[in-house]
């Protein structure tokens, strides 16, 4: 498990307690146990509820409601995901989309001198942004408002399935 490489700096969150929830986790998902993400959200969760069991009962609600088909069959499931971020981007910057082709094909030519043309698709630089919620993003930083705004988005735009005990414990809890 990737504990030692995510928050390693922050005295918050005890490597320890991160690395015995992860196990709890495998073992209670057999079918998905550990992927490469998972230390970033659950260090995140317990950064911010400062208590392991409703750490890991936040968790698996996530996995299980949502979260756990982009983790099944390699990531496979990222795919989509890619596919509407290079959409997004084409569509809303545009002039950001043509700068990745543009300096994929320098790439391409300089170190392989192919002349074919290639596009950069977004799973070059996105994928970890998936596979962790974008709370590696705020691996310095914890106190990330825009990784709360997302965080707001996922919960409660993407997953309506949250009940209202669910989100009444959330409110509770200050997240």
């Amino acid at each position: 498990m990737d504990v030692q490489r995510s928050f390693h700096n922050n005295p918050d969150i005890s490597p320890i307690v991160l690395h015995s929830l992860l196990r709890l986790y495998a073992h209670y998902n057999t079918e998905i146990s550990y992927c490469q993400g998972m230390n970033y959200i659950m260090g995140f969760l317990y950064y911010y509820l400062q208590n392991e069991e409703e750490t890991f009962r936040f968790y698996v609600a996530l996995m299980d409601r949502r979260m756990s088909r982009l983790f099944e069959n390699d990531l496979s499931n990222m795919r989509p995901m890619f596919h509407m971020l290079n959409r997004l981007v084409a569509i809303f910057l545009p002039a950001l989309a043509d700068h990745f082709k543009v300096r994929f094909f320098a790439l391409l030519e300089f170190h392989t001198h192919w002349k074919q043309k290639e596009k950069m698709d977004c799973n070059l630089y996105s994928s970890p942004w998936f596979i962790t919620i974008f709370t590696n993003a705020c691996q310095y930083n914890l106190d990330s408002l825009l990784v709360l705004k997302i965080w707001d988005c996922v919960i409660l735009v993407i997953d309506p399935l949250f009940d209202c005990f669910e989100w009444q414990w959330i409110h509770e809890n200050g997240i």
